[in-house]
């Protein structure tokens, strides 16, 4: 059964609110906007309208009576409003989605929120875009449009082959946290070859 809601869709956590230009222009085109709780209370406030509200009620000082939109009361505390956000969008068939202020306050809901790219990538192509990165997960081979000194780096276990970044890697394996991180794109595009989920962070144009 196909979901009515429409694309783009997009999902602004509670973390920092963006200043880069590429989110916030994310969240100005989204066609169904959806907040995890507290971040409703900036869109509300800056006159705007979410779509979907979603999450415990702990973080927003709004009420269901004061929301035109559809709000969905979830109340695991074993999960994040984001966990509660994806699980929802899940169930009801949303095939494709970027994540927003997802990271930039707290440092440990910063990297749950990035965590949870892997068990939905699956499921769900959907993206974390901040300030400063585009962050994605993909098993298998994928290509990436990008731009001559595009920062790119790479988290992830198995083998990992990379093509038209400066330092390549053939069949070889991340050897330490930092083994992958800022590489860099020879041109408009390259290409990652991995055999288990990677999580790939391609940085915005300056």
């Amino acid at each position: 059964m196909k979901n009515s809601f429409n694309h783009p869709v997009v999902i602004l956590a509670n973390g920092a609110f963006p200043t880069h230009a590429i989110p916030l222009s994310i969240i100005d085109n989204a066609c169904t906007l959806i907040c995890t709780d507290g971040s409703a209370d900036i869109i509300l406030r800056s006159g705007n309208q979410p779509h979907v509200i979603i999450g415990d009620q702990d973080s927003t000082q709004f009420t269901p009576d004061s929301f035109q939109g559809l709000w969905i009361p979830v109340q695991n505390q074993d999960k994040t409003d984001l966990h509660k956000a994806l699980d929802w969008c899940n169930l009801n068939h949303i095939d494709a989605l970027t994540i927003v202020g997802a990271t930039g306050k707290r440092e440990d809901h910063s990297l749950a929120n990035i965590n949870l790219i892997q068990p939905f990538s699956a499921k769900i192509n959907l993206s974390i875009v901040t300030d400063f990165f585009t962050i994605t997960c993909h098993k298998g081979a994928q290509s990436f449009s990008s731009f001559k000194g595009q920062i790119v780096s790479l988290f992830g276990s198995g083998t990992i082959s990379t093509y038209n970044l400066t330092f390549e890697l053939s069949d070889k394996t991340i050897q330490n946290e930092s083994h992958g991180v800022s590489n860099e794109s020879l041109g408009k595009s390259f290409k990652v070859k991995s055999s288990e989920p990677v999580l790939v962070f391609r940085s915005h144009p300056e």
